[in-house]
């Protein structure tokens, strides 16, 4: 959340930010109505709107009666209501999210969740063609 921030607050300053920011944010399913709940859901979603055509936010809720269902959905928020998919993110979403194989050498990797998450991003992305395995970076929690 900070380093996204950090990236609205240079947009606002500067007026671009240089670069396309991808955002893959992966939690708990609370339900339709219970968007509000998702921690920082509602923040991600009005610093992406700062970033206009230089950012991109994907949502995936997991543990839902949906999960799994390639279709997009909507969770409503205090005061809009925002696009998801109720499942989990894929490697495939992982692949499309590094960009054009002739640009992923520039591309910057951060992955952060649960270790069996991290570890079986990590390998993906540094194995993925055309990716410098030095600028996949990772955290791991839990």
């Amino acid at each position: 959340m900070s380093m996204a921030s950090s990236l609205a607050r240079w947009k606002k300053k500067h007026g671009r930010v240089g670069f396309d920011v991808k955002f893959l944010y992966t939690t708990k399913d609370r339900g339709p109505k219970k968007g509000h709940e998702i921690l920082f859901l509602n923040r991600l979603r009005k610093t992406f709107k700062i970033l206009g055509d230089e950012g991109e936010l994907k949502v995936y809720l997991t543990s839902s009666p949906f999960e799994n269902v390639k279709v997009e959905s909507f969770v409503k928020l205090k005061d809009a209501t925002m696009p998801v998919m109720r499942r989990r993110i894929s490697e495939d979403d992982l692949l499309e999210a590094l960009g054009p194989v002739e640009e992923r050498q520039y591309t910057v990797v951060y992955i952060c969740g649960v270790p069996t998450m991290t570890d079986k991003f990590v390998e993906k992305a540094r194995n993925a063609e055309g990716m410098d395995k030095r600028n996949v970076l990772f955290e791991k929690w839990w």
